[in-house]
């Protein structure tokens, strides 16, 4: 297993037959794969923005159930 230092956190390289599988630990969710591990990454990317747009997603959601039982 290898790994790369980015800003986000540390991210987690694995082969596993021609494919690399990449995770991003500090961000429970973020996985992606690619053929190589410069695609993995991209993909991890991209993943973390969908993850993200997600995230604030249910929470706007949130927020407005909580207004509205106010």
């Amino acid at each position: 297993m290898a790994s790369k230092e980015t800003p986000v956190g540390r991210v987690l390289f694995t082969r596993s037959g021609k494919w690399w599988a990449v995770e991003l630990p500090s961000f429970p969710g973020a996985y992606s794969q690619g053929r190589t591990q410069s695609e993995a990454y991209l993909n991890l990317l991209d993943a973390l923005a969908e993850l993200v747009k997600a995230n604030k997603a249910l929470l706007r959601r949130r927020l407005a159930a909580r207004k509205r039982a106010a």
